[in-house]
């Protein structure tokens, strides 16, 4: 480890920088009633943290804390790029390490023009917005996430053949200030990670609405050795890794689309205990119009089958998605560059 870090634990040391950049403006005994440690060894990590700037601390008045005293909180310096590349758009966002999102970009394609074209005037773009708003040589991790239906194709346009690492990513190659080797993953597969994540080590079902068009995948815990998502419930979307059992449902009238939806959900429930469901789309109105809908015939279902209904939150994919890819950037760049380097 670092001499920064000498006499610390490895685990003590990531546990207090997970802690820490979860909250703003956190005193070291918050941070140790966070993540279990003593007092002692926290203001240890964290006096090592701010002197490595990846922490910065203040003075705070906030009478929660009973006087002034010494808090810390994230640097804002710090970030990790995420390019998502949709079939009918493709996005870039800035995240920091407490996983806020700093600034996020959007880009229309101009469809008359071949994919390495776009890929390229995508990044010379992104590169720009960056550099308008943060230092390029603070950013600590680039992913790049894809339709799993395209993964292969648009990750060979832009250089990145599965499994070749050594490969000169073509995408990024315009701009020497992304040093890092970019991570390339599936959208769903990080949304997944997300919704995971923020069930905990409940059952959650995603939703995956794309126009009225919908498939849902079954993959129960236990039910596959080999499964990647092992505390998630149910998996409803296109292109899943890991689908069990499949059911396309199509509706062309919205409120037929919402019954359906609902109608499967209540069986789904009835046959695995579910303790939050994420609908989940790119269209933040219509995931909203679909909720409100689909939530009053589900819950007038479970009313008459004695279920009670579980919490029902909406979320865009791209933003979950970007959040989790960040969220190991982040670890990966503290674990590897930080920690060990």
């Amino acid at each position: 480890m670092r001499q920064e870090f000498s006499n610390l634990k490895q685990d003590s040391v990531l546990e207090v920088f997970r802690s820490a950049v979860s909250g703003s403006n956190l005193t070291r005994a918050e941070i140790a009633e966070k993540c279990g440690l003593s007092v002692m060894t926290v203001g240890k990590a964290v006096d090592a943290l701010v002197a490595l700037k990846i922490l910065k601390q203040s003075m705070s008045a906030d009478p929660r804390h009973g006087r002034r005293s010494r808090t810390v909180t994230v640097s804002p310096e710090l970030w990790t790029a995420i390019y998502i590349i949709g079939e009918r758009g493709y996005s870039f966002y800035m995240i920091d390490l407490s996983l806020r999102t700093i600034d996020v970009m959007q880009y229309a394609l101009r469809g008359n023009i071949f994919v390495d074209d776009e890929f390229n005037g995508f990044v010379r773009r992104a590169a720009a917005f960056a550099k308008e708003r943060r230092r390029i040589d603070r950013c600590c991790g680039t992913a790049v996430l894809v339709p799993a239906a395209t993964y292969q194709s648009i990750s060979a346009a832009a250089g990145q053949e599965i499994g070749e690492t050594n490969a000169p990513p073509r995408l990024l190659e315009g701009d020497s200030a992304f040093l890092c080797r970019p991570v390339w993953g599936i959208t769903r597969d990080y949304h997944a990670r997300r919704a995971q994540a923020l069930a905990a080590d409940k059952n959650v079902f995603c939703v995956y609405i794309n126009t009225g068009d919908i498939k849902a995948v079954y993959n129960g815990a236990g039910t596959s050795g080999n499964s990647q998502f092992s505390n998630a419930g149910l998996f409803v979307g296109n292109n899943s890794s890991m689908s069990l059992n499949d059911m396309t449902m199509t509706a062309g009238d919205p409120e037929l689309f919402c019954e359906t939806l609902a109608e499967y959900l209540c069986i789904s429930v009835l046959c695995v205990p579910c303790d939050l469901i994420l609908l989940s789309g790119d269209k933040p109105k219509h995931l909203d119009a679909v909720r409100d809908v689909t939530c009053a015939i589900f819950d007038e279902y479970c009313m008459k089958l004695g279920v009670i209904p579980p919490e029902v939150r909406c979320e865009r994919i791209r933003d979950g998605a970007a959040a989790a890819a960040a969220q190991e950037l982040r670890d990966s760049w503290f674990r590897d560059k930080m920690l060990n380097g």
